[in-house]
């Protein structure tokens, strides 16, 4: 029996059965939530750059917020059809043969582990406030409890974004028809030949500056 009919409900068979799920949704319908995942995708991507980079620090909480509602879905979307570009390029030299859409949908569907994660925002945003965008968490120093959740849904977000990756090489090497170790190659390759281009670019301003 062909396992990639399998799939009922792409929402929680891509936690477990990645390839036959993604398999399913680019035979009936690649379109589906590709956009909605990646916009969601973006909230929570842009809210942790925010985290990261200790916002709270020069910004009110509201602007933070919605910045990283408007701002991170743009950039999302951005990434999502650049890279999809650039994955399916490299991925040409090395016998991929998945379409852009299909590649899309590899990457808006594995990072759905990522999306979940806006609950754990939420949560964090309730107990935390603004603090949770700041260098230091005072609340946390003075609660046990607080202390032991923020480092559980810390946890929780570091495990979502692993397995994210996970899911990104496994959904990808289904539909470039490749291994495992094949797609995480297009992936890396692809990673640096932006990180190359970016270093050019820097360069040559620089040079340009002197």
């Amino acid at each position: 029996m062909d396992t990639t009919t399998k799939a009922v409900n792409p929402l929680f068979s891509i936690w477990t059965q990645p390839r036959a799920t993604i398999q399913s949704i680019v035979e009936r319908n690649y379109e589906y939530h590709v956009l909605v995942l990646t916009v969601l995708y973006g909230i929570v991507s842009t809210l942790e750059k925010a985290v990261t980079k200790n916002l709270g620090e020069r910004f009110d909480l509201p602007l933070i917020v919605m910045v990283c509602l408007f701002v991170g879905p743009i950039g999302a979307l951005i990434s999502l059809f650049l890279g999809s570009i650039l994955i399916r390029w490299v991925g040409s030299w090395i016998g991929g043969k998945a379409s852009l859409a299909h590649i899309r949908a590899a990457i808006a569907w594995s990072g759905l582990p990522v999306v979940c994660t806006i609950v754990v925002f939420v949560i964090e945003l309730i107990l935390f406030g603004k603090e949770l965008f700041m260098e230091e968490i005072p609340s946390i120093s003075d609660s046990i409890p607080l202390l032991v959740t923020f480092v559980i849904l810390s946890l929780v977000q570091v495990g979502a974004a692993l397995w994210s990756f996970v899911l990104l090489i496994v959904t990808l090497a289904q539909v470039q028809s490749f291994t495992a170790l094949k797609a995480f190659a297009n992936l890396a390759i692809a990673a640096a030949l932006v990180i190359l281009s970016i270093l050019i670019v820097v360069l040559v301003i620089g040079r340009f500056l002197h």
